[in-house]
């Protein structure tokens, strides 16, 4: 076997040094060699015969391919001829499965789900949503391929979550993280779901109701409102609900086309919305939570 050092200076021991100009091999042993071109680059190779022909596999550049690696790279192609097959089409298909994985991961599905997803749902929702798969999701499984990731990896996401304060979002993301599984399963990506065998895994407590606003306080409130640094669509909206007492939902959910300016009408369709449990759940424009 070649030395660090032999690598390094492009010559075996007791060898000199050939003119730059000239390509050459050094040989490493078992039919593994070091390519040194006229420039000086070096790379790992292989000369073998498969099916009466010669063919050289290119095992990667030194030194992005450390020695260690080339031999490794070198006894898996001998064992491929071993078995009659042709270790550059091994090499091939291992690349294409590695590619492939890259796109199986939970991340790279989600991303798909999400974008045509959000085309349909109001900003409120794509910011919540957003924030959960950043956050929480794809620190924690994002790199993982979807059909791997298991009922116990979802739930430690949510327990994360619950830690902080969070139990009530922890619910929520394992809801978007069984939708992302389902578009998974329908892609042919995967043939479980593991968020929905966690379903109920965590306990969410019941929402504190809040003691409304005497009316004497509603003046204060305003002031404070206007003082508010925060974005000019939350001031208005707040606003909005005050002048016309509905449902936070039905007010981030509203279309366009609700709203005669002229008339100086909202027309909420009916049964667009449910309330559940003190949440409000969408019921026939869009499809509910899993």
């Amino acid at each position: 076997m070649l030395t660090e050092k032999e690598i390094q200076n492009g010559k075996a021991k007791g060898m000199a040094a050939k003119p730059q100009g000239t390509a050459y091999k050094l040989a490493d042993g078992q039919g593994l060699y070091l390519y040194v071109s006229t420039t000086g680059a070096k790379s790992w190779r292989f000369d073998y015969r498969h099916g009466g022909k010669r063919y050289t596999l290119t095992h990667g550049p030194y030194p992005e391919v450390a020695s260690g690696e080339a031999r490794d790279r070198h006894m898996l192609a001998r064992k491929a001829l071993e078995r009659g097959e042709d270790p550059a089409l091994v090499k091939q298909r291992v690349r294409r499965d590695a590619l492939a994985a890259a796109g199986d991961t939970f991340k790279a599905i989600a991303e798909i789900w999400f974008e045509g997803k959000s085309k349909a749902r109001s900003a409120a929702w794509a910011d919540n949503v957003r924030r959960w798969l950043d956050r929480n999701v794809y620190p924690a499984i994002g790199a993982r391929i979807v059909r791997e990731i298991r009922p116990a990896d979802i739930l430690a996401v949510m327990q994360t979550m619950q830690a902080d304060g969070m139990a009530k979002s922890a619910e929520y993301m394992r809801q978007v993280a069984a939708q992302v599984f389902d578009f998974a399963i329908a892609n042919l990506k995967t043939d479980s779901n593991p968020a929905r065998l966690v379903r109920g895994a965590i306990h969410i407590p019941p929402p504190k109701s809040r003691p409304p606003l005497a009316e004497k306080e509603i003046p204060a409130f305003l002031d404070a409102l206007d003082a508010y640094p925060g974005r000019l669509p939350t001031k208005l909206a707040a606003k909005l609900l005050l002048l016309t007492f509905t449902r936070k939902l039905e007010l981030i959910e509203a279309k366009r086309d609700e709203i005669d300016i002229k008339a100086a009408e909202w027309r909420i369709p009916s049964g667009t919305y449910i309330e559940l449990n003190g949440d409000y759940t969408q019921s026939l424009n869009n499809e509910s939570w899993p």
